[in-house]
């Protein structure tokens, strides 16, 4: 799991934690997941990654 986030963020915090956040609370809760342990697994990691892609992100400059 480590490899797969730091392949596909390089490291970046945000993107890290929020991946891991999505598969603990809303891929874990799917129904083809039922569970966290099946939601951490390459299945449930790219279900978060195309979660992620699919978000709105506000980016504000001051």
């Amino acid at each position: 799991m480590a490899g797969l986030l730091y392949d596909h963020t390089s490291g970046h915090p945000f993107l890290v934690s929020r991946l891991c956040q999505l598969i603990d609370e809303d891929v874990s809760i799917q129904k083809n997941f039922h569970s966290k342990k099946a939601a951490w697994t390459q299945a449930g990691f790219f279900e978060a990654l195309r979660m992620i892609l699919s978000e709105k992100i506000l980016f504000l400059n001051h």
